[in-house]
């Protein structure tokens, strides 16, 4: 969505009813035109037109809704960030706002000028809310201790309304004990994106424990592993083998979010060559390289839990 688009001339009037219907008050009748003109010509802009008329009604709570709808242009945004940041920390998101302030448009002091309203607004919530981030510490040291996966809406539900210190002692303390290997994952890159450093000792979903460092870690995507995972399959099947490739493609995808921050303790190239085997799609103990039956088996394992993450 591009943040602004210039308008028509013609166009001009519209604008200049939904400014006098807002101001007379008759935001029914400025929400219909601001609506209407946005379906017309849908940018940044226009979009948080529609924001400020909930906000000119002291409605913050569909404000916020209406925000998160384009939350990834807002906060992409350096026309409208600010106006997010500053609806956001209302709402108590304080671990999105803390995302935000390491966007790489900001200059240095847009950014401490972020961290600070941060650091107030969680100050403050830590001194009166007391009781309720005792309760979202309890929800995910509940959810961290069950190993049974959570959907996207009890995810949002865990990381809305905690500060950065509460989640930084969960981190600790409860982490590494953690039995919910969705949820590690999901905290790892959690860790990523608020730039907390970190060195933990997990419970690898491939056995034993890892020090994980979350300074050092990459985006689950831009992991080295799997990217040559992904590069060994396009060469061996993207040309001739399309449907395979795409299948084996969506295979990994899944997998290296399950397993993220965690590698397979096999060889890249003889993990991609064992996957394009389990799918019965060619036989590769001609290569240079064989695959010993001990690699066979703790491939076999591998899949044996993915299969009990997934559901």
């Amino acid at each position: 969505m591009d943040n602004q688009l210039p308008f028509p001339f013609e166009h001009q009037e519209l604008l200049t009813k939904i400014e006098v219907a807002k101001q007379k008050g008759d935001y029914l009748q400025a929400l219909a035109l601001a609506e209407a003109f946005y379906q017309e010509y849908p940018s940044l802009a226009n979009h948080y037109r529609l924001v400020e008329i909930y906000l000119a009604q002291h409605d913050e709570k569909t404000a916020w809704q209406l925000l998160q709808e384009e939350q990834e242009a807002y906060c992409q945004s350096p026309a409208f960030y600010r106006q997010f940041v500053d609806l956001a920390l209302k709402q108590h998101a304080f671990l999105l706002v803390r995302e935000i302030a390491y966007q790489k448009f900001l200059t240095k002091e847009e950014q401490e000028e972020i961290l600070a309203l941060l650091a107030t607004a969680e100050h403050y919530y830590a001194t009166f809310f007391q009781k309720q981030l005792q309760e979202k510490k309890q929800s995910w040291q509940v959810c961290l201790m069950d190993s049974t996966p959570i959907f996207t809406e009890q995810w949002q539900a865990l990381c809305h309304q905690i500060t950065s210190q509460t989640l930084l002692e969960i981190m600790k303390d409860t982490l590494p004990i953690a039995k919910n290997q969705w949820l590690i994952a999901r905290c790892m890159e959690l860790c990523y994106r608020l730039h907390f450093e970190l060195t933990l000792s997990l419970p690898s979903c491939f056995g034993g424990v890892e020090t994980i460092h979350t300074k050092a870690l990459t985006l689950p995507n831009d992991q080295p592993y799997w990217q040559k995972v992904g590069a060994y399959l396009t060469t061996a099947l993207a040309n001739n083998q399309v449907g395979h490739y795409e299948l084996l493609l969506q295979e990994i995808q899944i997998q290296m979010a399950l397993s993220y921050p965690f590698t397979p303790p096999l060889a890249p190239e003889k993990y991609a060559r064992l996957l394009i085997q389990a799918y019965e799609i060619g036989d590769f103990q001609s290569e240079k390289e064989a695959i010993s039956e001990k690699e066979k088996q703790i491939f076999q394992q591998i899949q044996l839990s993915f299969a009990q993450f997934q559901f």
